[in-house]
């Protein structure tokens, strides 16, 4: 009986986790987590925690107080439609805009970023010169490659005139002859303990 009582805490736990990054965008504390599933206890907590980390449900950093994810398992168990976005080595200038074969990795896609209707893919874009955009080195971008709206200070991906993929933030300075838009940044993946 008791196993069936652990069992339901921990689907609670990674359901409130769920819930919490989907409307803050970003995961819960452990107190927070006690807070909202109403136990008393941090460690009995962490003990959960560290069950559904061992069932590959979640990942997270201990180092950390808000570095908890929900795996494609994790949202598997949820009943969730897992979608994945592509981290692909190459982006073409045509459609399709990159090859099967240039899919590297697959991340699991955050709740935030559901409404762009697999348009997404990640790039780790291999330029280390884009420090006034806030983008570092490793970065991985995330690219929602559509002819959307672009909007003033958005970070436009584009073709220039020789085929070549380039960044820039579309501001009042930035000339737009002879490119072709691709799609813009809408999130980063940062590694933060490099």
């Amino acid at each position: 009986m008791e196993l069936t009582n652990d069992k339901n805490k921990q689907l609670a736990i990674l359901s409130f986790i769920y819930n919490y990054i989907s409307k803050n965008n970003f995961p819960p504390t452990v107190r927070e987590i006690c807070d909202g599933i109403g136990l008393s206890s941090t460690a009995t907590v962490h003990g959960h925690l560290l069950r559904l980390e061992k069932k590959g449900w979640i990942v997270r950093n201990a180092a950390k107080p808000r570095a908890i994810e929900i795996t494609q398992l994790g949202n598997k168990k949820l009943n969730l439609d897992s979608k994945a976005i592509p981290l692909v080595k190459n982006i073409r200038s045509k459609k399709p805009y990159f090859a099967k074969s240039d899919i590297i990795d697959k991340f699991p896609m955050l709740p935030n970023l559901q409404n762009y209707d697999n348009q997404l893919l990640i790039w780790q874009y291999p330029d280390t010169s884009l420090n006034e955009l806030q983008i570092m080195n490793n970065d991985m971008l995330i690219i929602h490659l559509k002819n959307q709206e672009i909007n003033i200070n958005d970070i436009i991906v584009y073709a220039n005139s020789f085929d070549k993929i380039k960044l820039a933030k579309l501001d009042h300075h930035f000339k737009s002859k002879h490119i072709k838009i691709l799609g813009t940044v809408v999130g980063i993946y940062r590694n933060l303990t490099n």
